[in-house]
């Protein structure tokens, strides 16, 4: 695990657990978008992957649109998921 839900929620300065199961979501997420686009499995002992990590979900909580305000194009996150997607290896089901 790269960062915690405690590091998550203190990196985007929340409180509570409204949206602990939605962090959860999106850290895993975070974790694997790394390991997709590097082919290398990280842990909490690497700053950079760290912070990496926080900035993804930072950007998925802000940014829970696919499509750009006011603009008919995805997003830069949706599209960089959506590459990631069709390269996996895993059969369509």
């Amino acid at each position: 695990m790269i960062i915690t839900l405690a590091e998550a929620k203190a990196y985007l300065k929340l409180d509570g657990e409204d949206e602990d199961s939605l962090l959860d979501m999106q850290i895993a997420a975070a974790e694997m978008f790394i390991l997709n686009a590097t082919g290398k499995v990280f842990d909490d002992t690497n700053e950079l992957a760290k912070l990496f990590c926080m900035m993804l979900v930072q950007d998925m909580f802000d940014n829970r649109t696919m499509m750009v305000s006011g603009n008919e194009k995805m997003s830069i996150s949706a599209n960089a998921i959506i590459t990631q997607l069709k390269a996996c290896n895993m059969e369509a089901t």
